[in-house]
């Protein structure tokens, strides 16, 4: 019996051991079953770098293709101003040296590049400049640099700007056209130029009314081409066209203080006949002695002619022997609202002739 026992004991423990290992190989399985069935997924941080990476790659993807854009725009325009320059220099070779008056005569005409063109043949020498613009991106060249540079040439618009021209051909009051400048009675007229006391878009030069005998009253000013309430004559006259507005403004100075001061501008037939006479008094601005204050009148012309206005002081004062008012950047322009002062010696503008003696264009600043 004991020897039978003894035979049976390994198989028990046997058996158990077995069941323990059952049990642990089956919690292991369940266990492994459930890792598998707990898959982690991405956290916020991780998020947000891969979005982080990815804009990244766009900004750098959108960077490239605009560069890549603007410069294949920006050798169009390029190439455009480069072929018509050619067509210009060609037409001067069989033309006596003398540039096309207008670029159609050239044969160059807008179809998917725009043109905008300046020549002056009585030039010594004879120069042009010729801009072009296709895809909202401009380039020029000229008499003087026939490499396409970016950009305009003076006294052209670049793309979305509109162009303006100033009708008074002696703005600066430099004293080239005397009869834009005329004194009053009483008064003896003289140009200053090399000064650094004007107003600060016309710092160097202005005309200047002082008086020789005392007088007294309001109404004294600067007459721009009136020449004493005489019409000037049609080839140094601003002319104005019926219905189309017109805004005129000037700087002015006085040593004599008054309550106000404005601009009062007529028309004329050039010939000194009137055809619209001094209307109601335009409203003033207060003026401090001594002081630049810039005056302007905005009128749309009822009839064509030739306009002429004033820079008056409207308080009855006394004007001692000595005393003096000054005046100086004249801007006559077809607009309807007052513009930045602008002439031909200013940035992105020209004159349309000789300078200080001719009317100037240039984008509106």
């Amino acid at each position: 019996m004991a020897r039978k026992a003894s035979r049976t004991t390994p198989n028990f423990v046997s058996q158990a051991i077995r069941g323990v290992d059952f049990e642990r190989a089956h919690s292991s399985v369940v266990l492994g079953e459930d890792v598998r069935g707990r898959r982690r997924g991405f956290t916020i941080v991780e998020l947000l770098i891969v979005v982080v990476v990815i804009a990244i790659l766009a900004a750098i993807t959108i960077v490239a293709y605009n560069g890549i854009t603007n410069r294949s725009k920006a050798a169009a325009a390029s190439t455009a101003a480069e072929q018509a320059a050619k067509k210009v220099m060609t037409y001067a070779v069989t033309n006596s040296d003398n540039y096309p008056a207008s670029l159609s005569d050239a044969g160059i005409t807008d179809g998917s590049a725009t043109y905008q063109y300046r020549v002056d043949n009585s030039a010594n020498p004879k120069t042009f400049c010729l801009t072009a613009t296709t895809q909202n991106t401009s380039a020029y060249v000229s008499s003087t640099n026939a490499t396409p540079t970016s950009g305009v040439c003076a006294g052209h618009a670049a793309s979305g700007q509109t162009l303006v021209t100033n009708l008074a051909l002696d703005p600066r009051a430099t004293g080239s056209v005397t009869s834009e400048w005329a004194g009053r009675y009483g008064t003896t007229v003289s140009f200053v130029s090399g000064a650094s006391d004007g107003p600060s878009p016309v710092t160097s030069s202005y005309v200047r009314q002082t008086y020789f005998t005392a007088s007294s009253g309001g109404g004294r000013g600067v007459d721009v081409h009136s020449n004493l309430d005489t019409a000037s004559t049609p080839g140094t006259a601003l002319p104005v066209t019926t219905g189309v507005p017109v805004s005129a403004s000037m700087y002015i100075r006085s040593s004599v203080s008054n309550s106000s001061v404005y601009l009062e501008c007529r028309i004329h037939d050039g010939s000194g006949n009137w055809l619209v006479a001094r209307g109601a008094t335009p409203s003033g601005v207060n003026y401090v002695a001594n002081t630049w204050t810039r005056v302007n009148q905005d009128i749309t012309p009822t009839v064509s002619g030739y306009l002429a206005c004033t820079a008056r002081f409207q308080a009855n004062v006394t004007w001692p022997v000595g005393s003096t008012i000054d005046a100086t950047g004249l801007m006559v322009s077809a607009a309807s609202s007052l513009p930045v002062y602008s002439d031909g010696a200013t940035s992105g503008w020209a004159w349309n002739g000789t300078p200080n003696n001719s009317t100037s264009t240039g984008p509106a600043l």
